[in-house]
């Protein structure tokens, strides 16, 4: 009968819906999800609140969560694998879910505006039957971004500007994040160029982009420069310029020596890349590319064709010199004086003979150190040890650990380790 149909198919259409709304609401409870609350608009920049946000693949009891308010751009800066990728697919996919009126992986008290566009910008690849690079196919998508987001819109683009050189990426992803910040686009902007912080952006973008930061604790143990770093998953205010990418390279896989050669060179380059300080270079077959001329070597003016003295004399000079105060030697199998018990030291270890190297590193407890130490082996077992006692505690000693370091690698002395030189951490301020 033709007047039963219409009111069959509604009735269908209405269970499948009624059906879909009743094992959402039972998964959801399964998952401990919630539902936020839809604002048509907001008065100020305030676009969301997610209280207890945590990815929506995993179990609440296994994840990390995260709370924060979406009060503008975030420029979220952070280690390799720290998770800021996984943060920024969390909150797209907690907002999509919200404004479809869905229950999403979060605690209850949060709101979401309702957004007329959520346009997230991750990873790409190339596209050959298009004649599209990586690069291109990311200009195609971030082209599409600032045609079709406004005010009201929710952007997330995650490491912008990667698949060119660091010079033309830094300054394609700063134009890209002034303009979404101008135009009052809402979300995030994750990048590991961090020559973005030097860019002189309009008053009008700086004024809406909120630096944010993933956070991370580093302790290094004495065995392994790699490991000491731990993850939190955790977001707060503030600039992270590390990106720890050997860290996550060790962690993978890549050799030792690929790592430890990996340091060196680093230590040419400034953070962003470009051409930094030069190094002695350690053998005559060591020279940049760009002064290789038709088989003939030059080297930059700070490097010697000749190698330079590697002895625990000179060492010990440089040492000195950049603590400013007199080392102690300790012999192979001497007990350090008790007077450097008990307080911040920096040490310097020579380790072996044929060539001799060197292992530069801080403690609060040297005699137990030297000890760990000379347990790694025979060549360990006989090293010699010069250490200083730094009163102003542990800050100023990983500064003078730093600075050592980067002073022997320049000088060209082999050394074990430089992970702790790339970056020369700041001491504490001195009234």
């Amino acid at each position: 009968n033709d007047g039963h149909l219409p009111a069959i198919v509604q009735a269908s259409h209405t269970n499948l819906v009624l059906s879909t709304s009743a094992h959402h609401s039972a998964n959801a409870n399964a998952l401990s999800w919630n539902q936020a609350s839809i604002v048509d608009s907001c008065d100020n920049d305030q676009r969301a609140q997610f209280n207890g946000l945590f990815p929506y693949w995993m179990d609440r009891s296994e994840s990390v969560s995260n709370s924060f308010t979406l009060d503008g751009l975030f420029l979220l800066t952070a280690p390799n694998m720290s998770g800021k990728s996984t943060l920024m697919r969390s909150t797209a996919a907690a907002s999509l879910l919200t404004v479809c009126g869905l229950c999403a992986p979060l605690e209850s008290g949060s709101y979401v505006q309702r957004f007329d566009n959520i346009f997230v910008r991750g990873a790409s690849a190339d596209v050959p039957t298009e004649s599209k690079s990586a690069f291109g196919a990311e200009m195609g998508d971030v082209a599409a971004l600032l045609r079709a987001c406004g005010k009201d819109s929710l952007v997330f683009v995650d490491e912008l500007g990667r698949g060119t050189s660091p010079k033309d990426g830094t300054s394609l992803a700063g134009a890209v994040m002034e303009a979404m910040a101008t135009a009052g686009m809402t979300g995030f902007f994750a990048t590991h160029l961090h020559g973005i912080f030097k860019l002189p952006l309009k008053l009008s973008a700086s004024d809406r982009i909120k630096t944010k930061r993933m956070i991370f604790t580093e302790n290094p143990p004495v065995a392994d420069a790699y490991s000491g770093l731990e993850w939190t998953y955790k977001m707060e205010d503030g600039i992270c310029t590390q990106s720890h990418a050997l860290v996550t390279a060790a962690r993978f896989g890549l050799p030792a020596d690929i790592l430890s050669r990996a340091e060196v060179l680093a230590l040419c380059l400034d953070e962003d890349g470009a051409h930094g300080d030069a190094i002695a270079a350690n053998s005559a077959d060591e020279v940049p590319l760009d002064h290789q001329r038709d088989s003939e070597v030059r080297f930059s003016s700070s490097a010697s064709s000749q190698q330079p003295s590697a002895s625990f004399d000179d060492a010990v000079r440089i040492f000195e010199e950049v603590a400013s105060m007199e080392a102690s030697i300790i012999p192979p199998q001497w007990m350090p004086p008790p007077s450097l018990e008990g307080t911040s030291c920096v040490y310097l270890l020579e380790v072996g003979a044929n060539p001799p190297q060197f292992y530069v590193g801080e403690t609060d407890s040297l005699n137990k150190r030297l000890s760990q130490h000379r347990r790694k082996g025979p060549e360990w077992a006989a090293l010699t040890a010069a250490a200083v006692a730094v009163q102003k505690g542990k800050s100023d000693s990983r500064s003078i650990e730093s600075l050592v370091i980067r002073k022997l690698a320049k000088a060209g002395f082999h050394l074990i380790s430089i992970a702790d030189g790339r970056v020369v951490r700041k001491a504490s301020n001195s009234k």
